[in-house]
This record gives C-alpha cells, structure tokens and sequence, in this order.
C-alpha cells in the first residue's frame, strides 16, 4: 500500500509504488521514522542508567523498575564484563547492575544493619560506602573493616582491616571510632583503604596473602606535604582509585594525591586548605569538597565535587564536566545538567562515565 502522502496517476502506479518501496527502505515516508527520532539522544545527553531520580528505595528488577537508597556516599565499580556494582547505603546492601540493566541485589539484606559474614542474604553490611572490584570479579566494600564478596556472594571480612596499623582505640571523632571508607585494588591484588576519624592520616595496603602495612603517612600526624612513604601526610584523606599502573589516587578536602607503587606521593590538582571553584592546572585550580573519583583508561580522571563533576587531564588540567554549582535538583538532557546527593563515579567498557545520584545512576558522556 503506498503512503498516504505520495498521490499519483492510475498509467504511473507502478513507478509510484517503486518510489514508495524505496522510501520505506531508508526509512522517509514512514512514521517510524519521526519515533526514531524523538528516542535518539544526542551523544551530549545524560540519563537515567537505572533506578528513578528523587524516587529513593528498593527493588531488584530491570532498570526503569529498580529502586535504591543511595546518597553521597555511595561508592559505585564496573567490572572488565560491564557489570556495576553499587554500595546502597540506604539499604545496607551491594546491589550487581548487569550491562542489559538487570538489577540484583549481589549481598546484604535491606533492613538488616550489621557487619555479618555469609553467603548472599545472609551476609550484613553496617555502613558500605567505597567499592572496588578487581580483574576476577571479587568485590571489595568499605564498611567498618574491608569485607570481600565473591562472584557467587560469599562475604568475608579481611584480616585486621577496620582500623589503621597502630591505632591505639584513642583519637574518635564525635564519638564514632576510626572506619574504612575509601577502598581501591590493583592488578595484583593487593587492597588499598582509607579511614575516616581523627583526620584520616594514613593510607593502608593489604597484601593478597592478608599482610597490612601502612603504605603512606602516619597515624595521628595530619598534613599536606608530598613524600614517600611515612614522610608524606594526609588530611581528610577519603575515597581512593587505581590507575592502569597501579598508581593509587587519594581525594582529600581540597586536592587529589597520588602515590606511585613505590609510595611515592605527590599532589595532582588542587591545594590544601584551599577552598574555591577555579579550573585551572595544578595547584593552581581550587575544589570544594572532593569525595568520589575514578579514573578512564586514557589517564583522565574524575571527581566529585560537591555537585559538579570535575575533570583532571594527565597533564593535571582541571575543568568542569558536568553539573551546575548551586542548583541541587538532578537534571538529565543536555550537559552540563544538575544533580543531587552526587555519590559514586565509574566508568564503564564503553568509555562513559556512570554517576550516583539520589535514587538513580546516571550515564554521563566525557566527550
């Protein structure tokens, strides 16, 4: 049958019906074209990855169905396969994302606050937060002390791992005691954490046979100086990441820090006790409150700041990527948009960064 828009004479009806066919062929004269193009996002847009903007709660199933309790503080990881992984803090519980969108709930059970080893549901989390995950799908969370999930949900507690080499019970901070917040691993297994309490002054290294040293700074000295090793100081040091060699980048207040394998440590971007919103190189830019990052394959990485992601090039170049400073309402469509409760960042096998926001996970392109 031709399309209602093309009219023509009985002695041409066949030229007619073979002009129609080829219409239909590329995709004119048909109205599933003009739905094809209302469905297409432009590559500049963000959205909704999975779960629902400012609609908090819990709920496996696809994507657009799924529910979570996430803030801030909620740390996110993708794996080499595609799948992410997410702390819900709201519901106390690590929540698996496959690439197709399918969401499950991988260990933990939502109204079960507890630091509980086990298989799946029968394992508890009391306050998971950072989250990493290394090259044979274990998953490593920052709650109290750095448990272990492996691919089929088995939690484990690491050994010695809820409070930093040396810690002598002194030192709380309003009453809550030192806790694992940050968590990174490397392509060797070995497991970096961070602590929050009493300034955060070390960076800690867990061997995979279980050994713990301290692997930068020093308990209860606070500070801002570069160095290696113990020479070096932190102050309100919190999530961590790992590049492709194996480096291990810090986010402090107001800068982001780097340490070589050999712990050598030097400041990316960034000033301490330097508060502001300038882009700039160095210590030159200026940031709010750095908490989460995360680091793409080509050496860039990305942080948290406040509300606005930021973008550090390798050459330590600091720019906004996304985000609108002051507006705290989560927009999608066009960058740079808005967001609200900006936790977790990761980046996914197709190079586009994932963001945590309150009660959904955003899909944010960097180019």
């Amino acid at each position: 049958m031709l399309p209602a828009q093309i009219r023509c004479p009985h002695h041409l009806a066949f030229s007619c019906l073979l002009i129609a066919v080829l219409l239909s062929a590329c995709g004119g004269g048909s109205s599933n074209t003009a739905t094809h193009v209302v469905n297409d996002k432009p590559a500049s847009a963000i959205s909704v990855f999975a779960g629902a903007i400012d609609a908090p709660g819990y709920q496996d199933g696809a994507a657009s169905n799924a529910r979570f309790a996430l803030d801030s503080l909620s740390g996110m990881a993708i794996d080499i396969a595609g799948n992410t992984y997410v702390a819900d803090r709201g519901s106390n519980t690590i929540r698996k994302i496959t690439p197709g969108g399918n969401v499950t709930t991988l260990a933990g059970t939502t109204g079960i606050r507890e630091g509980k080893d086990g298989n799946g549901a029968a394992a508890g989390f009391f306050d998971p937060s950072g989250i990493a995950v290394d090259r044979s799908g274990n998953v490593y969370v920052a709650d109290f002390s750095i448990r272990k999930i492996t691919p089929d949900g088995k939690v484990s507690t690491l050994p010695d791992s809820g409070a930093p080499l040396g810690w002598d019970g002194m030192g709380n901070t309003f009453g809550t005691p030192y806790r694992a917040r940050g968590v990174a691993v490397d392509s060797s297994g070995n497991v970096y954490a961070s602590y929050t309490g009493y300034t955060n002054t070390t960076i800690q290294k867990i061997s995979p046979t279980g050994v713990v040293t301290t692997f930068a700074g020093m308990l209860k000295a606070s500070g801002s100086e570069d160095g290696t090793g113990a020479a070096a100081r932190f102050s309100g040091s919190s999530f961590l990441a790992t590049d492709n060699n194996d480096n291990v980048y810090v986010a402090e207040t107001n800068s982001l820090r780097k340490i070589t394998p050999a712990g050598v440590v030097t400041t990316v971007a960034g000033s301490s006790g330097n508060y502001g919103t300038t882009d700039g190189t160095g210590a030159a830019a200026r940031f709010t409150r750095v908490n989460q990052l995360v680091l793409d394959k080509a050496g860039s990485i990305y942080v948290s700041d406040e509300n606005v992601i930021r973008k550090i090039s390798p050459n330590g170049t600091v720019t906004n990527l996304a985000g609108t400073r002051g507006n705290s309402a989560t927009q999608t469509g066009n960058l740079p948009g808005s967001f609200q409760n900006l936790g977790g960042l990761a980046v996914g096998p197709d190079n586009q960064l994932y963001a945590v926001t309150t009660g959904a996970i955003l899909k944010i392109p960097t180019q």
